[in-house]
């Protein structure tokens, strides 16, 4: 009886160093890729402003979705890519172009993604022209003080939904990790 108890013990108090260890170094990965990484600003769009279960957040949905290539051989469904951009002085930058991770970045400020779902796409004799293929980052959700929450989410419903504005997620980044840092609208940073 007393064996099984010290059993149960030992694995229980192994479960719990486990846990700790998996938190412990997902924190400090993400501290490390916020005091190296490049502070960057990708362009982004649409809102779910609430889910009871998970709290308030901003729904991030970069303004990239898919990419479109030519060669079905070049990519497959979740498949690891690098997302690379240019930046401006301000930080905003621009998708240049998608690889996968296996290849050396093409530009200095990238981010690894993920190859959700490819599909072709046809031309008026039944011949693909090309392939699409749906990205998905690794940030999806910012989340919000509760007390501020509903004007936040009010001013970026506003923004996304008025095309003379620029709604951007800003992020660090370092070697293909992003951290979500900000939501900015416009200049204006969300807080």
């Amino acid at each position: 009886m007393k064996y099984n108890r010290y059993i149960i013990l030992t694995l229980f108090a192994l479960t719990c160093v486990a846990q700790w260890y998996v938190l412990t170094r997902w924190m400090s990965k993400s501290e490390y890729t916020r005091s190296h990484g490049t502070y960057i600003k990708i362009p982004c769009t649409q809102v779910d402003p609430i889910d009871p279960f998970r709290g308030t957040y901003l729904n991030i949905n970069p303004t990239l979705g898919q990419i479109q290539f030519f060669d079905s051989a070049r990519f497959t469904n979740g498949q690891d890519i690098w997302m690379n951009y240019t930046c401006d002085d301000s930080s905003r930058c621009q998708y240049q172009t998608a690889q996968p991770v296996y290849e050396t970045p093409a530009e200095s400020t990238y981010i690894r993604c993920q190859i959700q779902s490819i599909y072709p796409s046809f031309n008026e004799g039944d011949t693909i022209k090309n392939y699409s293929g749906h990205i998905i980052y690794p940030f999806t959700k910012y989340y919000i003080n509760e007390k501020a929450a509903p004007a936040l989410a009010e001013k970026y419903n506003k923004a996304v939904a008025d095309t003379s504005v620029r709604v951007y997620a800003g992020m660090y980044v370092f070697n293909g990790d992003a951290v979500l840092d900000a939501i900015w609208i416009g200049n204006e940073k969300l807080q």
